[in-house]
């Protein structure tokens, strides 16, 4: 068993407190203990056996060094770095909700702890795996210096696909490929797994429909690899926009953010439509702050029901669309229809 408080580094973050100016606590770190983690709710709602709970706390425990984030009584979460064999760790961490409230703390304390015991441990390389639907998580591991690497299918208890991420020594943050631009084709939906569940059928249904629109579309390639398309299909001045994305297009958030403002604005100057109109599950609260974040406004009179779930409509006009900044590539006259909201994510 190894003593996570063996090391002078580890001695320091015991000790470790600061005021984030957020909570008004001021958070603490302590050495992790198994029944740590069952004072943890899991903020992305994952569930365990309590026998299954207890085996996973006693193997976090014993398996490396590792710390609990505490605000008064309350247990933000627990992180650490389980030793599989010299030189090589696997960082693992529970959250609960109320992190949140001192995010910026627990990042940088984080950050902290990984570099000291990097050093303490000796250590060239240090992977971790995250559900592949949790681009939250995702984004966070690329924050901290981590490259996402391959899906693991049916990886969870639950069958649920995970992604597995790794920091590797001297390894740069560039390496990480930048996506491209490219015309779409429906081939590059062949085998396309969205993060909000599109799959087999719902791709079928979108190419089914192309045939039906004029338009814009492309594709977002990253390493040889399609992780999303989007387009706008068009209908006298009202243009339907679609978009799936891949999980680990978290690793590009601010490009893609940048990427789809150039797009819609790509749409309009070449097309005589004044309108976009999209269609986004409401209760995909993520999906409907970023479409606001790119000028859309709800239609609070409006809204679609598809397949038991309900859609909000959202517009974006041709006046309020972004300021082109580049000219991407030419668009394959193909698109998905976004009206009828089945085939439309965001």
């Amino acid at each position: 068993m190894m003593d996570s408080t063996s090391s002078p580094q580890a001695r320091d973050l015991r000790v470790i407190t600061r005021q984030d100016g957020l909570s008004g606590v001021s958070p603490r770190i302590v050495p992790f203990e198994a029944y740590h983690l069952l004072k943890i709710k899991d903020r992305d709602g994952i569930e365990l056996d309590r026998a299954d709970e207890a085996r996973q706390a006693l193997a976090k425990e014993s398996a490396g060094p590792a710390w609990t984030a505490i605000a008064g009584n309350v247990y933000l979460g627990a992180a650490g770095i389980g030793i599989l064999w010299p030189g090589v760790g696997e960082a693992w961490a529970n959250l609960a909700p109320e992190i949140a409230n001192h995010r910026l703390w627990f990042h940088r304390t984080v950050k902290r702890c990984f570099r000291d015991l990097v050093r303490a441990f000796n250590l060239h390389r240090v992977q971790a795996t995250v559900r592949a639907d949790s681009s939250r998580n995702c984004a966070w591991l690329v924050a901290l210096g981590f490259v996402a690497g391959p899906r693991l299918r049916k990886y969870g208890a639950d069958k649920s696909d995970y992604l597995l991420y790794a920091w590797v020594e001297s390894e740069p943050r560039a390496s990480i490929a930048e996506p491209q631009v490219v015309p779409f084709r429906p081939e590059h939906l062949q085998g396309f797994e969205g993060r909000e569940g599109e799959g087999r059928e719902e791709m079928e249904i979108g190419l089914d429909l192309i045939a039906r629109f004029e338009g814009f579309a492309w594709s977002f390639v990253a390493g040889g690899r399609v992780i999303g398309a989007a387009g706008v299909a068009t209908a006298e001045e009202t243009g339907y926009g679609w978009m799936t994305l891949r999980a680990d297009i978290a690793t590009h958030a601010l490009w893609l953010h940048r990427t789809t403002g150039r797009l819609l604005q790509k749409a309009f100057a070449g097309s005589q439509i004044e309108r976009i109109r999209t269609t986004i599950l409401k209760s995909s609260e993520r999906n409907r702050r970023w479409v606001e974040s790119l000028g859309f406004s709800i239609q609070p009179d409006e809204a679609v029901k598809c397949r038991g779930e309900e859609f909000a409509v959202y517009v974006l006009s041709r006046h309020s669309a972004p300021a082109a900044l580049v000219t991407p590539p030419a668009a394959a006259p193909l698109g998905f229809s976004g009206g009828g909201g089945c085939a439309c994510h965001s």
